[in-house]
């Protein structure tokens, strides 16, 4: 899907990087392709749990709103799908799956815009929001214009997956909202023609070569100022809102703070301690430890960073006693769950209750 905008220029304005570059492990990207790949998987009775082993992320947190992997994670989970998938066109499959599950509420802003020019520009701003797993940039010329799309890292045993998840989503999202007649100019792929090069044809329905420098997708210069299908300033604004919300949503977290804050989740009405998540995470104690100090983290500060959200939703969006949220969030003595909340927010919690009655955000008012 769309990524990271930089445009014109002969120069590449995106930075490869190699494996261990530590933005690589940066936990900022949802998990909607890969929702995707497992979904195919599911489908085809294969046992997935395998692809998760040793990654930290469980299936269960792939379908929550707040997941964020790294790409080392997300490549690594990709790898392994593809040797247990069966060979084929896999990225298609996914990138031409139901359109408002892989797009969600990107595809809902993109829908809005004035034009198509507009679309392309803020699909390369806001690529975050979609889970996008290539960087690309545009190109822009009088006659046409490029989508360019780039490796994070040097992954060739995955790049015919990136590339045509990545070209065959943006053309399902053509075709839904201007009908199936939609193609691109032509496209160029970054890599040799695979033994299902036929099936790109069907797809794309447009000149294709192989072995280029990096994968291009060329559209008619004129086609940026076609109308929008259903453009609306006001739908787009209030979805842009909530889409900054995901992209923001404490972004470039090291991948094992987001996956200590999933485990403390599960079961964040127990005392859980550190060695418990690092069972749960197929790592030991040690290594928990030692990868927190590279975060800057301490597991303690993330429980009370877990406690305190939690915490805070249910005071203002439920009706429980005070003593039944402080139970939900690991505390039996209330008296310490109160002491902890003013810690953590300058306030007691009864305060907190009070002050979102009196905006009224509680539940039911």
């Amino acid at each position: 899907m769309y990524c990271d905008v930089v445009s014109g220029g002969s120069e590449r304005g995106v930075q490869r990087r190699d494996g261990g570059d530590p933005v690589l492990h940066d936990a900022r990207i949802p998990p909607m392709v890969l929702i995707g790949v497992f979904d195919l998987g599911e489908r085809m009775g294969l046992n997935t749990d395998s692809w998760l082993a040793g990654t930290a992320v469980a299936r269960s947190d792939l379908d929550l709103i707040e997941t964020r992997l790294s790409f080392a994670q997300a490549s690594t989970i990709l790898r392994r799908a593809l040797r247990m998938l069966p060979a084929g066109a896999v990225g298609i499959s996914v990138g031409t799956r139901d359109v408002v599950q892989s797009w969600g509420l990107l595809g809902l802003a993109l829908r809005s815009c004035a034009t198509l020019g507009d679309a392309f520009e803020l699909g390369l701003r806001l690529h975050q929001a979609a889970g996008s797993l290539v960087d690309c940039e545009g190109e822009y010329g009088a006659e046409e214009f490029s989508l360019v799309f780039l490796e994070r890292c040097p992954e060739p045993e995955i790049l015919p997956f990136l590339c045509e998840e990545a070209t065959s989503s943006i053309l399902a999202l053509l075709r839904l909202w201007f009908g199936e007649g939609e193609a691109p100019k032509r496209i160029e792929f970054g890599y040799p023609a695979p033994f299902y090069a036929h099936l790109y044809d069907r797809v794309f329905r447009c000149p294709i070569t192989y072995d280029a420098d990096v994968t291009r997708m060329y559209f008619e210069a004129s086609m940026l100022e076609r109308p929008g299908p259903t453009p609306n300033r006001a739908q787009l604004a209030a979805t842009l809102a909530a889409m900054q919300l995901l992209v923001d949503y404490d972004e470039n977290r090291p991948e094992i703070v987001v996956a200590i804050e999933g485990v403390l989740r599960e079961d964040l009405h127990k005392s859980v301690t550190a060695a418990v998540v690092a069972d749960r995470l197929a790592i030991s104690t040690r290594t928990l430890q030692r990868r927190l100090a590279d975060s800057g983290e301490t597991f303690q500060s993330i429980r009370d960073r877990v406690r305190h959200r939690r915490a805070t939703s249910l005071l203002r969006d439920s009706d429980l006693p005070i003593a039944a949220v402080a139970a939900e969030v690991g505390y039996s003595d209330g008296r310490e769950f109160r002491r902890a909340y003013q810690r953590w927010t300058g306030m007691t919690p009864s305060a907190e209750r009070a002050d979102a009655r009196a905006a009224g955000t509680v539940a039911g008012r």
